[in-house]
């Protein structure tokens, strides 16, 4: 009975020893407060649905909601926006706060830093801290009411018209809408412009961020201004919609050009020469009342209707060949397109390099001949002695730069030194579209196993349950 009372004992005793050990165990994690900064609509697919998708991740974390009258705020501006997201923070009582930004709404964070004490540290996907050569582009109306993209849009469009360019899926109309509601938004898109006061007041040195802060940037390798414009009618960052469908009209075009080559090559098999050979041979069973006048007019007769044969063969040569040069020029007025957004996009990226140049090399040349003129091997020799000796200067030069882009920013557009950064992630294969939409692997990879998982600091650290 005794051995049965201690064990009874033994076994209450572990039972209360759990109960004490499980009540001084390590408290839940406290949820980390997030705002998440969203572009504009014309440059930004918003943070909503990746917020979603943190939350069914099991990360812990209040969202500092940007409530109904954000949207309003950005139509008054960066520094309106960045006031209303300081409000919000103060309204909702939010602490340790880490700051979310795309496009527009990252400047907006950035200001919003510097006067709110409770954003703790911030992330900077795909942000124009040097601004924007597209919105300065897009937003400048100097030549005839219309901004440099208009005008290329118009010339392109042209191009489609006088072409019936049918096959382009309305990839050009699309662009157009997309870059008129730009252009509508100049009042507080211009804000992004390299040399906006915006831009310029920013990058100060004594604004640069104060906190802990990483630049998320991207670059695309092989760009298609019809794959961004995909991405931004759909809710999934690997739309291929609009691709697909001019990829499938440019083969059907040239599937029927190949037809008409095949049925025009089957028609000229036989040979102009070889038809009238042959008919020829079959007069030469003819009445023999016949003489060989009417042999030579029926041959004549053939000739003629034959030889209009070959020309209606040739016409529809040139018009395959017309067909061609369609697809061409209709091709080329996409790739136009292109190339001028690239290029806008580049604008101003030059560098500036310093290169020695040469004295004029032929006085030397000739002064140094005439002193050897039983030489025959004297030019070799005077040309290595002038070159060697010959004096120069240096001069500055600009050379053009085709930097990286993520399809609206360039590489450098986005980055942003500064004695709190702590690192710059490049994301390959990103447009600037994708970089704030859920879906899009290498975002979800970078914030959810790097960042947030505080592999790069607990200042970026969201706990999870």
């Amino acid at each position: 009975m005794k051995n049965l009372t201690s064990k009874v004992f033994i076994i209450i005793s572990s039972i209360l020893l759990l109960f004490c050990l499980d009540s001084f165990a390590q408290p839940e994690p406290e949820p980390r407060d997030i705002i998440w900064a969203h572009g504009t609509s014309q440059t930004s697919k918003g943070w909503f649905r990746f917020a979603q998708l943190t939350s069914q991740k099991g990360y812990l974390f209040d969202q500092i909601s940007t409530g109904p009258l954000y949207d309003e705020a950005i139509g008054n501006g960066v520094i309106a926006t960045a006031e209303y997201l300081d409000n919000r923070i103060e309204f909702q009582n939010g602490s340790n706060v880490l700051g979310i930004g795309h496009g527009f709404g990252g400047i907006a964070l950035r200001y919003a830093q510097l006067e709110n004490d409770n954003i703790n540290a911030m992330i900077l996907s795909a942000v124009p801290n040097q601004g924007s050569s597209i919105m300065r582009k897009a937003t400048d109306f100097n030549i005839g009411n219309q901004s440099e993209i208009q005008i290329v849009i118009d010339k392109v469009s042209a191009i489609k018209n006088q072409n019936d360019c049918n096959f382009n899926c309305n990839v050009i109309d699309l662009f157009k809408t997309w870059m008129d509601a730009i252009a509508a938004g100049e009042s507080f898109l211009k804000d992004l412009r390299p040399d906006s006061d915006v831009i310029t007041d920013i990058n100060q040195t004594q604004n640069l961020p104060s906190v802990p802060y990483i630049v998320l940037y991207g670059t695309v390798e092989d760009f298609s201004l019809t794959r961004l414009i995909d991405v931004r009618g759909s809710v999934t960052p690997d739309a291929n919609h609009l691709v697909e469908c001019i990829q499938n009209a440019v083969d059907d075009a040239r599937q029927n050009i190949s037809k008409d080559e095949k049925i025009a090559a089957i028609n000229s098999a036989s040979g102009f020469l070889a038809s009238v050979l042959k008919f020829a041979g079959s007069l030469l069973n003819i009445d023999e009342n016949s003489g060989p006048g009417d042999v030579l007019g029926s041959i004549s007769t053939f000739i003629n209707e034959q030889s209009s044969l070959v020309v209606q063969e040739i016409q529809a040569q040139f018009e395959i060949q017309s067909k061609i040069a369609q697809l061409l020029r209709c091709q080329m007025a996409g790739q136009l397109l292109e190339a001028e957004w690239m290029l806008m996009m580049l604008d101003g990226a030059f560098e500036e390099r310093e290169i020695f140049i040469l004295d004029d090399v032929e006085p030397c040349l000739l002064d140094c001949i005439a002193q050897f003129p039983d030489d025959p091997n004297s030019i070799h020799h005077c040309q290595n002695w002038c070159y060697g000796n010959l004096g120069g200067h240096y001069i500055v030069v600009e050379y053009f730069v085709a930097e990286p882009t993520n399809g609206l920013l360039t590489e450098s557009e986005q980055k942003l030194d500064g004695p709190n950064l702590v690192a710059e992630i490049h994301l390959p294969n990103s447009n600037h579209l994708q970089m704030s939409m859920r879906g899009h692997a290498i975002l979800e990879e970078e914030i959810f196993d790097n960042l947030f998982s505080g592999s790069l600091g607990l200042a970026f650290k969201v706990p999870k349950e």
